[in-house]
């Protein structure tokens, strides 16, 4: 028995844990060394004279069950303890006022004692505090992540049909944002997000919510709102910050953001419902150029509806060679030679009939499949100059509209070089047409692309000249060989209205700084001599000739010059190895 007890006092004192055991009358009978540091109380406090109440009443007084009346919450403790059919085994984890959270757990004893158990779990709950913080919160930006920002909108949601409230639900897109990542590497883009996500922040109230959805996409939770339009004005601050430029290890950085909202309730009152709204909102922000905010109403679905079925169509012209090239020359009318044929693309649509690129050109920039499309214009083009060169017309250049997504990625160079290999063609019947919002944007880049494409020996022109945003000294800067004076203006002159000026400067500009003027969308004698008489003469439009697919333009091009297709030699016979 002696041998017992010495066992039972060494395991008691070496025991990592707090434990108490009670004898049938609730007395203590034994505690282990560990319980006084486990639970905060004194170690003379323990003695055999304590009764369970005693203990209870200890906490109670120091707050361990929260405010209220020590002597009551013993009392009521006390009461609870046994149930109609007796004790009941416990177990729940209590955060105790000497700073500790503590694993309580309680059972019966044979003898109608009771042992209960107390595990300090302090560091395992901090870990799991920590683990679960991870789970909901995005480790770069240290905002809300996917998960959490699912969580807060559902409680958000509900918090707002008890209060009658409106909730908004925003999603962000940062506009140009992959090209830092291209140009300065991704911790750069990196700090740039961080940034971002700050300065969002800043301009919120406590209430609302920003979160990180992945990538450079964000979402707002604006709850509490009696009016969209209190949302709208967060929405412009927003945009506004994000467009000030990023100082990123002395490099500065320029962004925006497309952002689109959707509003609980008007919208809908399903949290994958208001996400998806929201999303399409966003697609109408980009669509629109960016830089924008749009609200969800029925019509934008409907609108994003027929953009998806669009580009669903779009891939599936590419996939099935759906697309054609329309061959309209330009003319020197000095002596009625052509000096340069452009290809414009045409879309043989199998319900739609033949579409122009006014019809799906904004869809395949949005989705970027402007690229996969241009290439096979860049190719198509090549090998058609080739081939007329091979039919003995005489060499002429091909122009092709290169698109702003074209002309900003990196597979340009690349695509041209390729297609003038394939071709076998000299770079110097090729041409690219740019448009002025193409170049306008990031300038230095534009600049070294252009000094590129020049290098190849690949000619230049800026298509529509007057209507983007290139100022007239601007011209002088960039190496391009021709300008092409928009139709609009073309379509004003001898009307006696501005546009005779503005043609006759363009046509001065081009001379004095040795760059050839085209004059597209001719369409009537009297323009013709309004031009020729201003020493403009290279021209384009419906009154020379139209668009045609490339057999017409050949046919066409042979009446016209009579260059007769060079006669096919005769094929040798073939002769029977066994005769």
């Amino acid at each position: 028995l002696e041998q017992n007890r010495e066992i039972l006092e060494s395991i008691l004192f070496h025991m990592d844990q707090g434990l108490c055991v009670y004898d049938a009358d609730l007395r203590l009978s034994a505690w282990s060394n560990q319980l006084a540091d486990t639970v905060g109380v004194d170690p003379e406090w323990f003695d055999v004279s304590k009764h369970m109440s005693d203990l209870i009443f200890m906490f109670a007084d120091r707050g361990d069950y929260g405010d209220g009346d020590a002597n009551l919450i013993t009392e009521q403790r006390m009461a609870n303890l046994y149930k109609e059919d007796g004790f009941h085994s416990h177990r729940y984890d209590r955060m105790m006022a000497h700073g500790k959270c503590v694993e309580i757990n309680g059972s019966v004893l044979p003898n109608g004692g009771i042992v209960t158990t107390y595990t300090d779990i302090t560091d395992r709950k901090k870990n799991e505090e920590t683990i679960k913080q991870l789970a909901l919160t995005d480790p770069l930006t240290q905002l809300a992540n996917r998960n959490q920002f699912r969580s807060s909108l559902q409680d958000e949601l509900e918090l707002a049909e008890t209060q009658s409230k409106m909730v908004g639900l925003a999603l962000l897109d940062l506009d140009r944002f992959k090209p830092i990542n291209d140009s300065y590497g991704h911790p750069t883009g990196d700090q740039v997000l961080v940034e971002v996500g700050t300065r969002i922040k800043d301009l919120l109230s406590d209430s609302d919510i920003v979160a990180r959805l992945g990538g450079d996409e964000f979402a707002l939770i604006l709850p509490g709102l009696t009016d969209t339009k209190d949302a709208i004005k967060v929405l412009k601050k927003i945009i506004k910050i994000i467009t000030h430029p990023f100082v990123i290890n002395d490099v500065e950085i320029s962004i925006g953001t497309s952002v689109g909202i959707s509003f609980y309730p008007e919208n809908d009152v399903d949290p994958d419902e208001l996400i998806r709204k929201a999303d399409v909102a966003l697609y109408e922000a980009k669509a629109a150029g960016r830089g924008t905010y749009r609200i969800y109403d029925q019509q934008v679905d409907q609108r994003v509806n027929a953009a998806h079925k669009l580009e669903k169509e779009l891939r599936r012209a590419i996939k099935n060679d759906e697309f054609r090239l329309a061959f309209q020359p330009q003319f020197d009318v000095t002596n009625n030679k052509i000096v340069c044929v452009e290809a414009l693309l045409r879309w043989d649509h199998p319900e739609k009939g033949v579409l122009t690129p006014s019809t799906f050109l904004e869809c395949a920039e949005t989705t970027g499949l402007i690229i996969e499309i241009g290439t096979w214009v860049l190719h198509e083009a090549a090998l058609s100059a080739q081939r007329w060169q091979d039919l003995g017309f005489e060499a002429m250049r091909v122009a092709v509209n290169i698109s702003a997504k074209q002309f900003r990625g990196n597979e340009l160079m690349k695509a041209a070089r390729s297609a003038l290999r394939r071709a076998k063609l000299d770079p110097q019947w090729l041409e690219f047409e740019l448009t002025e919002q193409s170049i306008a944007d990031d300038q230095d880049l534009m600049m070294r692309n252009l000094e590129d494409l020049r290098k190849l020996g690949i000619s230049l022109a800026i298509d529509d000249f007057g209507t983007g945003y290139s100022s007239l000294s601007q011209l002088r800067a960039f190496p391009v060989d021709r300008v092409k004076i928009d139709r609009s203006f073309v379509q004003g002159v001898t009307k006696e209205s501005q546009d005779d000026a503005i043609v006759k400067t363009i046509i001065d500009l081009g001379r004095n700084l040795n760059i050839e003027v085209v004059a597209e969308g001719i369409e009537t004698e009297e323009q013709e001599e309004f031009l020729a008489s201003l020493d403009c003469h290279q021209m384009q439009g419906f009154k020379f000739a139209r668009p045609m697919l490339k057999g017409q333009f050949e046919d066409w091009y042979q009446s016209r010059y009579e260059k007769p297709k060079p006669a096919r030699k005769p094929r040798k016979k073939k002769v029977n190895a066994k005769s």
